[in-house]
């Protein structure tokens, strides 16, 4: 469906048109949050519809959407609860692992988008709300064992080689990416280390050692986004030097240790 869809696009105005299209299908089938338990088959019609959209990502560019913001805002993280719920079930679901990772993947094919373009191609903070919107789920997808645990299961939790969830992150972070202040903007550089450093750290480790050589990346980019920010702030730069080494280098290294 996503190869088919994509091959059909000709325009902006037939990607915006499918975006429509495939916000109004994913809205439809998500059960309401009551709480209750959610129509059997409706995370399957959720799952195919996510995996679709990622086809518009290349077409899309980083032109404003307003359908595909509201898959971000609303409609991505009601498919993480309901992937939680299954997830979180007794005994658990087995498609929890299968919507979960189709949502990270969705994440993961707009990483370019969420981090926007500016003038001179000087990344905005204008997809934020987006991007909070996400982390959440990207967030808690690492505790989520990347090879299923279940012998019965068929579902690793990947995008191709590596923890779908560590490829959202990691693809968010290159160098001077719009994505990654904005990470920086919803999230405190403490909070995301300790979120990447107890994925990594953890025993057993739920991610492979490529997985977490992906989050020693992210960090490593977080921490450099950081860094130019505050030497770009004439009043913070004299900072720079002294959190680089009281607080980034120390973590920076127990990262390289834990994916080694």
């Amino acid at each position: 469906m996503r190869n088919l869809l994509r091959a059909s696009l000709h325009g902006a105005g037939e990607v915006a048109t499918a975006a429509h299209r495939l916000h109004e299908l994913i809205a439809s089938h998500l059960p309401p949050d009551d709480g209750a338990p959610p129509p059997e088959g409706s995370w399957v019609a959720v799952e195919v519809a996510l995996h679709a959209a990622s086809a518009l990502a290349k077409p899309l560019g980083a032109q404003p959407c307003a359908p595909l913001s509201a898959m971000m805002t609303e409609q991505v993280p009601r498919a993480f609860m309901l992937a939680r719920r299954l997830l979180e079930a007794t005994p658990p679901h087995p498609f929890g692992r299968p919507l979960l990772c189709t949502a990270c993947i969705f994440v993961s094919a707009y990483a370019s988008w969420l981090g926007g373009l500016g003038p001179f191609g000087r990344p905005p903070l204008e997809r934020c709300a987006e991007v909070q919107a996400v982390l959440p789920m990207l967030i808690y997808s690492l505790s989520v064992a990347e090879d299923d645990p279940d012998p019965r299961g068929a579902w690793p939790l990947r995008s191709k080689q590596e923890h779908a969830g560590c490829v959202a992150l990691s693809k968010m972070c290159p160098p001077r990416s719009g994505a990654a202040d904005a990470l920086l903007a919803v999230a405190p550089l403490p909070e995301l280390r300790s979120a990447l450093l107890d994925a990594v750290g953890a025993r057993p480790r739920p991610i492979s050692q490529r997985s977490a050589c992906l989050l020693l990346g992210a960090a490593s980019q977080l921490a450099r986004a950081r860094m130019d920010a505050l030497r770009a702030d004439e009043a913070a730069a004299p900072m720079a030097a002294e959190l680089s080494s009281a607080l980034l280098t120390p973590s920076l290294r127990r990262f390289g240790a834990a994916a080694a």
